[in-house]
């Protein structure tokens, strides 16, 4: 490697890494904005579930001892 060249591909090398280190730090904004995105979103997400949790329960079934009135009970055809 001739003497002049050594300055040119320092510089390159430089360029290089200074382009590198401004890909990391864009990138890493990309990942804290969606890493910020998903976390809203699952907060979000967990309070809906926890609005909706009351109305998805079922009622306690009656103890296995209890006679079902037949009122309550349907035949096959009429399901």
């Amino acid at each position: 490697m001739a003497v002049g060249a050594l300055p040119r591909t320092m510089d390159a090398l430089s360029r290089r890494a200074a382009m590198l280190r401004d890909s990391l730090r864009r990138s890493q904004g990309n990942t804290d904005g969606m890493v910020a995105i998903l976390g809203s979103f699952d907060h979000r997400l967990s309070a809906l579930e926890a609005a909706m949790r009351p109305t998805q329960a079922r009622p306690p079934r009656p103890p296995s001892h209890t006679p079902i009135p037949p009122t309550a009970q349907l035949r096959f055809h009429e399901i």
